[in-house]
C-alpha cells in the first residue's frame, strides 16, 4: 500500500502519507486499518502528493 500511517495514542491523532498511484482499494485498506487498531475516533492529517 502506498500509504504510510502514523499513530498517536496520546495525541490521538492519526497522519497518513500517501505517494504515487493512490487506488480506491488503498484508501478501503488503510479504513479497516484504522477500524482494527480502533483509530477511527482520532483526529487524522491525510497528505497525497505525485511525487
Amino acid at each position: 500500500m502506498p500509504i504510510q500511517v502514523t499513530s498517536s495514542a496520546m495525541d490521538w491523532l492519526t497522519v497518513a502519507v500517501a505517494s504515487g498511484t493512490v487506488a480506491l482499494e488503498d484508501l478501503v485498506e488503510l479504513r479497516q486499518e484504522l477500524l482494527k487498531a480502533d483509530r477511527l475516533s482520532y483526529r487524522k492529517i491525510v497528505e497525497i502528493n505525485t511525487a
